[in-house]
């Protein structure tokens, strides 16, 4: 749904609450209860419950239509379609969709995500797709046992054991093809069976209240869709953690993430966020603004490694780009950000009290290629090292006192030269 539409969507939302149920259109309603066979349409009419009726009764390839109005209630995949033959729920095409669960406040002062959304894609089913919609209260994507993949990374994170998180496939190297080892590689050392949730597809949706988040899922797509008016204590706008791998996050609107109060940080505000091991993805061409307080736009936390973030654009924010906790070969390149606060680019800057780069913690093997920084401090690091930055936009560098002194010995290279960047480097775009 083109975004003009996306943005008609939110002003009818209030408006269809009040429409009738619509009688057989081009389509007699089909009884959501009935088992259709592969390729069938179940055609539904808004109601409280409808849609998870429909739901349950689809099977792979089944196209759930929604005529126009309200459908209340948690709406929860319990099956699965295949690569082939997807699920898909979308709208008939004679009005606005409205989803829409009653959902537990938020605390607002939670550090971790809230599980609590509209839209539930749990426990590993697989290739469904979502579109078209007006979702009030976000989406839920989760690996069956997902959990312990990620207290499997926090136990090392914290005994600082770099080299056993690195072994897993594809964290180490960039090797796409290793990394769907991952999880069964996860699910040996837990001792329990692991079961990602693959090819789920969230595409032009207009979404409130709560973002996406997915735990140990993968090669699914995230496109078009407008995120906004979060509410506190949720969770960024997008969020791919815990070994999620391959997803396209392409061309969506993130805006108005609500901040939650001091002293929570930043990682439940931020616009998209890549965290715990998340690897090759892409994140291209989207939007994000107005996020208040501490708020990053486009971030990467704790291993999440191998993944392209290019031609995206943020405002509104206190960093455009940050680069936080031991990323491993991302790509940051012709993105542009407006007037951050704090600074456009950021990598690993609380290592700056470092005498050289850490395996640990450190930034490692980036590409930061023709980035423009508008207004600001462009570039902000800590600590780095066997980087490259070339054609950058950015009219004034900070690095860290240690950083300045290593630059060259440990791998990192400044428009082809090996000196460290001056305070005001000049800008170029040479090699753009």
């Amino acid at each position: 749904m083109p975004r003009n539409t996306l943005r008609a969507a939110i002003a009818l939302s209030s408006c269809a609450a009040v429409l009738p149920a619509i009688a057989s259109v081009a389509h007699a309603a089909v009884d959501p209860n009935a088992s259709p066979s592969a390729g069938k349409t179940i055609v539904v009419s808004p109601g409280s419950g409808t849609l998870q009726k429909a739901m349950d009764a689809a099977s792979p390839g089944t196209t759930i239509r929604l005529h126009a109005g309200v459908y209340k209630g948690v709406a929860a995949a319990h099956k699965s379609g295949t690569a082939s033959a997807p699920i898909v729920i979308q709208p008939y095409g004679d009005g606005v969709v409205t989803v829409a669960a009653s959902l537990p406040a938020p605390n607002c002062r939670a550090t971790s995500p809230n599980p609590n959304r509209t839209f539930k894609f749990d426990n590993g089913v697989d290739y469904w797709t979502v579109q078209g919609l007006n979702i009030q209260g976000g989406v839920w994507i989760s690996a069956k046992s997902g959990g312990k993949a990620q207290h499997y990374l926090g136990g090392l994170v914290n005994k600082h054991d770099w080299q056993t998180r690195r072994s897993i496939p594809g964290r180490g190297s960039n090797d796409p093809s290793a990394a769907r080892n991952a999880i069964s590689v996860l699910s040996q050392r837990t001792h329990t069976t692991i079961n990602p949730a693959d090819g789920i597809q969230i595409l032009n949706n207009n979404i409130t209240g709560r973002g996406i988040h997915t735990i140990a899922s993968r090669y699914g797509k995230i496109i078009g869709n407008e995120i906004h008016n979060t509410q506190c204590g949720i969770g960024p706008g997008i969020w791919i953690n815990t070994y999620s791998d391959g997803w396209t996050v392409s061309n969506n609107y993130i805006h108005d993430i609500t901040p939650s109060p001091k002293p929570v940080h930043h990682y439940m505000y931020e616009g998209v966020r890549l965290g715990s091991a998340s690897a090759y993805n892409t994140v291209s061409n989207n939007k994000v603004a107005n996020i208040p307080s501490d708020g990053r736009a486009f971030n990467t936390d704790v291993d999440a490694s191998w993944n392209v973030f290019t031609h995206n654009t943020a405002s509104g924010v206190a960093l455009g780009y940050n680069d936080q906790m031991s990323g491993w070969g991302n790509q940051w390149t012709y993105n542009t950000v407006t007037s951050p606060r704090t600074a456009g680019f950021s990598f690993r800057a609380m290592d700056s009290k470092l005498s050289k780069p850490s395996m640990d913690t450190s930034t490692n093997k980036t590409l930061v290629k023709c980035n423009t920084v508008n207004g600001g401090v462009g570039l902000q690091i800590g600590a780095i090292m066997n980087s490259t930055f070339v054609g950058n936009k950015f009219a004034t560098v900070q690095l860290g006192k240690s950083l300045q002194s290593y630059w060259g010995k440990y791998g990192n290279t400044w428009n082809g030269s090996s000196k460290a960047p001056s305070k005001q480097p000049g800008v170029t775009s040479a090699g753009c």
